[in-house]
């Protein structure tokens, strides 16, 4: 899709800036960054950004964190197409509260939407993050001690005790270098 056009009528492109709290400006800087990683040939159509790819962003390479959205947002085929990129990019932005955060990321870890995570859904977010620096071992220990401390299921009232909003925050917020 060529410079200045857009992806979206501007129905969708109102609801989108409801949803991720982005000036129209950015959703058109987005709109051209997704441009530049499509490798559609012709302008009216897309093939949409595979997960790997979107994760070559110079911005994401600090966040490891980011997978998880783009994985959410990529679906079955691992594939963002123009609407889930700025939806994701949402997810991550500084527009987004520290409390939004939070609930973000527990339905990020609740693959299985049973409204609280279990051992495996914490371990993969404490792997996600302290890789390589410890052992798998480690690792699970932290997560069986967790577990532990709470009654074994972490639900996501419990969650928010245990998970400081700030640091979560921290860990899920990029900021676009747009323009």
């Amino acid at each position: 899709m060529g410079q200045g056009a857009s992806y979206f009528t501007t129905e969708e492109q109102n609801k989108l800036l409801e949803e991720t709290g982005f000036s129209p400006q950015e959703i058109q800087e987005i709109q051209k960054r997704y441009s530049k990683l499509d490798k559609a040939t012709s302008a009216d159509e897309t093939y949409g950004i595979p997960v790997d790819d979107l994760m070559k962003i110079p911005e994401l390479s600090g966040c490891k964190l980011a997978r998880f959205v783009a994985e959410k947002y990529g679906g079955r085929s691992q594939i963002l197409f123009p609407r889930e990129t700025v939806l994701f990019f949402g997810e991550l932005s500084s527009h987004r509260t520290p409390q939004e955060k939070v609930e973000g990321l527990f339905k990020l870890l609740d693959v299985k939407k049973m409204g609280y995570l279990s051992g495996i859904e914490m371990y993969r977010y404490y792997h996600t993050l302290f890789t390589p620096g410890l052992s798998d071992q480690r690792i699970k220990e932290i997560t069986e001690n967790l577990l532990q401390k709470v009654g074994g299921k972490i639900d996501l009232e419990k969650f928010k005790e245990i998970m400081p909003a700030w640091e979560v925050s921290e860990k899920l917020t990029v900021d676009l270098q747009l323009s």
